[in-house]
């Protein structure tokens, strides 16, 4: 998911977002490339290390990279939303457009 590491990189620089993302594999066992398919554990594992309302914006700014990048318009939902359930929120809204 390059939206994540995008996304790291420009909240919190080149050499943040690359430490976050070796803390990641390091402390969780969570490779950049398995992100995608385990955002549950990666939403778990930045709020561990950043705090809540630290993961909070960081999971934010990656839902608009990647709701942007899929051409579709991102609405902030607040707290309860994960990342998993904006991802099959934005799949079902693509599935939506494709079948018209």
């Amino acid at each position: 998911m390059q939206s994540v590491e995008g996304s790291l990189v420009k909240i919190l620089g080149e050499k943040g977002g690359e430490t976050v993302l070796q803390q990641l594999e390091k402390r969780y066992f969570l490779k950049k490339e398995d992100i995608a398919s385990r955002l549950e554990e990666f939403a778990r594992a930045l709020e561990t290390m950043l705090g809540r309302e630290g993961a909070s914006i960081v999971e934010n700014f990656i839902m608009r990279e990647f709701y942007l990048r899929l051409g579709l318009t991102y609405e902030y939902k607040g707290n309860p939303p994960s990342l998993a359930e904006y991802v099959r929120e934005a799949r079902n809204r693509l599935n939506v457009s494709h079948s018209r």
